[in-house]
């Protein structure tokens, strides 16, 4: 059973982070908003531990938000890749403000992409197998899949170039599942779903470690034993005290809560609403 004596949090310099994958700028405005707003990282980012860098494995994010509000810290739950504790999931893009056209548009233009018609069920099979890029669903449930025989770098290099497609240019919500009727009925204005393989740990540590990124917001870590609500205020994480300082400061913030009973660990599944 997860205690809270088993977690291992730190304060990192920034700079010995690395993401592995590329983020979402609406969102990281969106985040620089709230942390001038409410100036606290309400959440530690999860890290891999790794060398040369760890690896960000959730909080894209806010890491991103951080250095462009110039703290040169921020805080870390450490977890090991190969922990039972950390499973890789995936996550699909739901597009809302851009046309399925333009999307198919800008995929036609990526040099190396075979287009196949499908249904949704063959989508997902296609997926499955793990030969299939990505694929493009329709609000009417029409499918594309497209596929690549390029190597491990160019593979990667395509599916950034299609998330390019709508980076920054449109709404992207991300879902767990192609249930089509509950996201139409979630965002009744719709354009379309970008569907990605699984990915397994391997794929994450050697993107990560040979500086080839994964699009914005695919890979999902669920976390089991995840640190939630520690609020750091930034001006801590600002502050010219040492890294040292900084880590006896927010150990003995963690050993008070513990000394108080303030920190519970809730086993059952749990629904966060998060605005960001």
């Amino acid at each position: 059973m997860l205690e809270p004596t088993s977690l291992c949090l730190r304060i990192l310099a920034l700079d010995s982070v690395c993401l592995h994958e590329d983020f979402d700028p609406l969102r990281v405005d969106c985040m620089v908003a709230s942390l001038r707003r409410e100036g606290v990282l309400k959440n530690p980012i999860i890290v891999a531990e790794s060398t040369p860098r760890h690896i960000v494995l959730d909080g894209a994010t806010r890491t991103m938000a951080l250095r462009q509000l110039g703290i040169p810290h921020v805080v870390a739950q450490m977890m090991r890749y190969d922990d039972d504790s950390v499973h890789l999931r995936i996550w699909h893009h739901a597009i809302v403000g851009l046309p399925a056209s333009a999307l198919e548009s800008h995929f036609a233009q990526i040099a190396g992409l075979s287009p196949t018609p499908c249904s949704l069920p063959e989508l997902e099979s296609c997926l499955a197998s793990g030969d299939w890029l990505f694929g493009l669903v329709h609000p009417n449930g029409r499918c594309t899949a497209y596929r690549s025989q390029a190597e491990r770098r160019e593979r990667m290099r395509q599916l950034n170039r299609a998330v390019e497609g709508y980076r920054g240019k449109a709404t992207v919500h991300r879902t767990s599942d192609l249930d089509l009727a509950a996201l139409l009925e979630q965002h009744p204005d719709l354009n379309a779903i970008i569907a990605f393989p699984p990915f397994k740990p391997q794929d994450v540590t050697q993107c990560a470690h040979n500086q080839i990124m994964f699009p914005m917001g695919v890979t999902r870590h669920v976390i089991r034993g995840r640190a939630l609500g520690l609020n750091v205020p930034l001006e801590t994480l600002a502050s010219d005290q040492s890294l040292e300082e900084k880590n006896a400061w927010l150990q003995e913030k963690i050993h008070d809560c513990m000394r108080r009973s303030a920190v519970r660990l809730y086993e059952e599944p749990t629904f966060v609403f998060d605005e960001l």
